[in-house]
C-alpha cells in the first residue's frame, strides 16, 4: 500500500512506494527534501487534528533510491554490467492529492415578484413573526401603533354601517306617506296595535319604520365613535374622537330620556305626537318661532310638568350634543388623513365640510332674505303656488326632497370615512 507523505514546506500530500521507508525524496511541488517514514502520514482533519494512521508501521528491506543521489547523502554504487545496456535506475512518480472542496453553497430562494412593479416588494409582508414573543402583548411600540390604527379602521367600519340605518329611517319616515298617497292598502285601524287612542296602525308603521333604523344606527355610532376614540398618539386625533365618542353618548341619553317621556304620554293619553309639521299653516309671513310652536305643541308636553321638562332637555341634548359630538369627529377625520399623508383622505373630509357650510349658509340667508326682503314676492310666487298643489303632489315633493337630502349627505359621509379606512389600510402594516 502506497505511504502518503505530508510536505512540511507546502503542505502536499505525496504516495511513496510501500518499500521506500526510511529513504528521502524530493517534493515535487517545492522542492523540499523529505524522509519517508514507515507510518503513513494522514492528512489534517478539519478541526485541525490528525487523523489516525490506518495503517500499521512495517519494517522493509532498505531499497534503492528512487529520486537518484542526492547531495550531503550516502551514495550508492553500482558495476556496470558486462553485457546488454545499463539497467535504468528505478524510478517513481508522487501523485499531488489535492485538498477536498468545500460543498457550494445552495442559491438562495428568488424574491417574489411584486406584480410586475420595478419598486421591490415591501419586506413587512414577508417578515417571520417571533415564535418566542408572548401572544397578545406587542413586542416594540410600533406593533402597539398599528394594532390601535386597526381598532379605528374597525371603529369607521361600524361607523358606515350606522350611516346605512340611519338613511334607512329617513326613507322609513317619507316612504309611508307616498304610500298612502297612491292609495296603497296599508293597515288603518284605530286605536293602532299599541292600542293608543288617536293612533293609528298606519302611523304606527311609519313610527316603527324610523325610530326602529335611528336607534340601530344610534348604537353604532357609539360603537364606531369608541373604536375611533382609540387613536394612537401619532395621529393627533386622539381628544377629538374622545370628545366625539363623549358626546354621543350623551346625544344617545337625551334621545332615550325624551323617548321615554313621550311614550309614557302617549300611553296615558296627553300627547298624540304629530312626527310631521303640517306644510299649509303657518304662513309664510308668521315668525320661526311661531312655526317651531305650532309644529312642536302636538309633540311635547307643557314645561310647567315634570316629565315636559325631562323631555325638553333631552330634546335639546340630543341635538346640541349631537352637532357637537359631529364637528368634534370630522376634525379627527382630518386629522388622521394629515397624519397618514393622505391627500384622498383629506380631500374627501374637506369636501364635505364645504358642502355642509354652504347648505347652511344658503339656509340661513334664504330664510332672513324671506322674511326681511322678498316676503311679498315670496307669498306671491312660491308659498301661493305651493299651496294650490294637490296634497298629494306635495306629499311627494317633500318626501323626495327628504330623500334626496339624506342620500347625498349619507354618500359624502359614506366616502369621507371610507377614505380615512383606505388610507390606514395602506399606510399602516398589517402585519405588525
Amino acid at each position: 500500500m502506497p505511504i502518503k507523505v505530508t510536505c512540511s514546506q507546502c503542505g502536499g500530500i505525496l504516495h511513496a512506494p510501500d518499500d521506500s521507508a526510511g529513504k528521502r525524496g524530493r517534493c515535487p511541488t517545492c522542492g523540499t527534501v523529505l524522509t519517508i517514514s514507515g507510518e503513513t502520514v494522514p492528512p489534517p482533519s478539519q478541526f485541525g487534528s490528525p487523523v489516525p494512521a490506518t495503517n500499521p508501521p512495517r519494517s522493509t528491506p532498505p531499497a534503492s533510491n528512487p529520486w537518484g543521489s542526492l547531495p550531503g547523502g550516502p551514495e550508492e554504487k553500482y558495476s556496470a554490467a558486462p553485457v546488454g545496456p545499463a539497467a535504468a535506475k528505478p524510478t517513481y512518480e508522487l501523485a499531488k492529492e489535492s485538498p477536498p472542496r468545500p460543498a457550494p453553497l445552495p442559491s438562495p430562494e428568488p424574491i417574489p415578484p411584486s406584480h410586475g412593479s420595478r419598486v421591490p416588494p415591501d419586506p413587512r409582508k414577508y417578515s417571520v413573526a417571533d415564535p418566542f414573543a408572548k401572544p397578545g402583548r406587542p413586542k416594540d411600540e410600533q406593533a402597539v401603533t398599528n394594532r390601535k390604527w386597526r381598532r379605528v379602521r374597525s371603529g369607521l367600519g361600524w361607523l358606515r354601517v350606522g350611516v346605512f340605518f340611519l338613511l334607512l329611517s329617513v326613507v322609513g319616515y317619507a316612504v309611508v306617506p307616498v304610500l298612502q298617497t297612491f292609495n296603497v292598502t296599508l293597515p288603518n285601524e284605530s286605536p293602532g296595535f299599541l292600542k293608543i287612542e288617536g293612533y293609528s296602525q298606519t302611523e304606527e308603521i311609519r313610527l316603527f319604520a324610523s325610530v326602529g333604523p335611528l336607534v340601530l344606527g344610534l348604537l353604532l355610532f357609539i360603537i364606531g365613535r369608541m373604536g375611533v376614540s382609540a387613536a394612537p398618539a401619532a395621529s393627533h386625533a386622539r381628544g377629538p374622537a374622545a370628545f366625539s365618542s363623549l358626546a354621543t353618548v350623551i346625544a344617545f341619553g337625551g334621545f332615550l330620556a325624551c323617548a321615554a317621556i313621550t311614550g309614557l304620554a302617549m300611553k296615558d293619553g296627553k300627547v298624540i305626537p304629530q312626527f310631521t309639521p303640517d306644510l299649509s299653516k303657518p304662513s309664510p309671513s308668521a315668525k320661526l318661532s311661531a312655526k317651531a310652536t305650532e309644529w312642536a305643541e302636538h309633540l311635547f308636553l307643557l314645561v310647567d310638568e315634570p316629565t315636559g321638562q325631562i323631555q325638553g332637555f333631552g330634546a335639546v341634548a340630543f341635538v346640541a350634543f349631537w352637532l357637537l359630538a359631529e364637528v368634534w369627529f370630522v376634525a379627527a377625520l382630518g386629522r388622521m388623513a394629515a397624519s397618514l399623508h393622505s391627500p384622498k383622505a383629506a380631500g374627501r373630509v374637506n369636501r364635505f365640510v364645504i358642502l355642509v357650510g354652504v347648505l347652511m349658509v344658503v339656509k340661513v340667508l334664504v330664510l332672513v332674505a324671506t322674511q326681511i326682503y322678498f316676503k311679498g314676492w315670496y307669498e306671491a310666487n312660491v308659498w301661493a303656488k305651493w299651496t294650490a298643489l294637490d296634497p298629494k303632489w306635495q306629499t311627494v315633493g317633500v318626501s323626495g326632497a327628504l330623500v334626496l337630502g339624506g342620500f347625498i349627505l349619507a354618500v359624502l359621509y359614506w366616502r369621507m370615512i371610507g377614505g380615512v379606512r383606505h388610507a390606514i389600510l395602506e399606510g399602516v402594516d398589517p402585519n405588525g
